[in-house]
């Protein structure tokens, strides 16, 4: 459990590795500047050699003095060993990268579980998508990943991003495309393919060398409220039923909440709420699925951010779910940041950096 926290609460500097990549990025942008000046420059001496024998007597002497280093047997065995220095280390540092490129693909799209409805759409088959991380990184932690997009569309930057951005730090990652309600799809259906998803993960585990123990969840705005269902909704599997996926339990071990709707009730997110339950739904219903009143003591220990300027998922729903899991004895970390609008998954789209534009400190901490 530790090192999975230690992986998740890395998740707070990534604009700081942000900084750090484009200052890599910086140093080849100067190594290929020097590379061009050392071409510039034996291109130089071979010209100046030329214009030594159209020149004066007296005007081959100052070249003679200027043009040492451009000699044509220093300048050749010179250039020819910087050009070769150079090539390696190109060729090092592209196959780096594209190691780099392999390891964070995704694998194909996994054969889909049944979901009470046949369709031939895409959007009619839930789909989860592995990221898996480089064994010599790999930590054994998993996190199923629950994009936002008010249970109308999935936010790419809210999935993909995080699956790419975790198994770079060892933690494997899954994301998860379902169900959507303006496709027909309400409660229970999204409900149905989270739990599905954990469950999945948690049955092939010994092939994604996974510890099944340490399986977490993380989900930003609508995804939060779906991985905040699960983390107080679970079970612990089926031991009699015949599939052996539904044997396993689908409590994830740690999660994450990320400016997350939490209420159906109170500074609720209408266009999540209606998408999710229909127009009008029963007010049992909005209770159950009100997650900060389902907290209980066995609720798995969170990480909850969001921020001050959030105007389209008040605070209040991070923090209402945070003082449930605090009555409950439930070990969790609540950071509300002052900077920054909703819906900035790790601050790398361009849609995010518009809403972050000149506030640096929003993910520091």
């Amino acid at each position: 459990m530790r090192i999975l926290f230690k992986s998740l609460f890395v998740f707070q500097i990534e604009l700081e590795r942000r900084r750090r990549a484009r200052f890599k990025r910086t140093v080849l942008a100067v190594v290929a500047g020097v590379a061009m000046l050392l071409v510039g420059l034996l291109i130089e001496g071979c010209e100046s050699e030329h214009a030594k024998a159209a020149t004066p007597p007296e005007m081959r002497q100052i070249f003679k003095r200027r043009s040492k280093f451009f000699s044509t047997e220093v300048a050749g065995a010179k250039i020819a060993s910087c050009m070769k220095a150079f090539f390696a280390a190109l060729i090092l540092f592209s196959s780096f990268i594209l190691s780099r490129a392999e390891m964070l693909s995704p694998i194909p799209a996994l054969a889909k579980w049944r979901t009470g409805r046949v369709g031939a759409n895409d959007w009619d088959i839930p789909t989860l998508t592995p990221f898996l991380p480089d064994a010599t990184n790999a930590t054994g932690a998993a996190m199923v990943i629950c994009p936002g997009g008010a249970y109308q569309h999935l936010a790419p930057y809210e999935g993909k991003d995080y699956g790419a951005w975790f198994a770079q730090h060892g933690v494997a990652a899954f994301v998860l495309k379902y169900r959507l309600g303006p496709n027909g799809y309400h409660y229970p259906a999204e409900f149905q393919d989270v739990a599905r998803a954990v469950r999945l993960v948690r049955a092939r585990a010994g092939e994604w060398k996974i510890d099944p123990k340490r399986v977490g969840i993380i989900g930003s705005s609508a995804g939060g409220h779906l991985a905040s269902t699960l983390l107080t909704h679970f079970d612990f599997g089926d031991t009699n039923s015949n599939d052996l996926i539904e044997r396993q339990s689908s409590r994830p071990d740690a999660g994450i909440l990320c400016y997350a709707v939490i209420s159906m009730s109170e500074f609720v997110n209408t266009g999540s709420r209606e998408n999710l339950l229909g127009k009008n739904p029963s007010p049992e219903l909005l209770k159950s699925l009100s997650n900060e009143l389902q907290v209980t003591t066995n609720t798995p220990p969170c990480f909850i951010w969001t921020t001050f300027e959030d105007k389209t998922v008040p605070l209040e729903n991070s923090m209402m779910f945070a003082e449930a899991l605090q009555k409950n004895h439930v070990p969790f970390d609540l950071h509300i940041y002052q900077k920054g609008g909703h819906g900035m998954g790790l601050a790398t789209s361009r849609r995010s950096r518009i809403r972050i534009r000149g506030r640096a400190t929003v993910c520091s901490g």
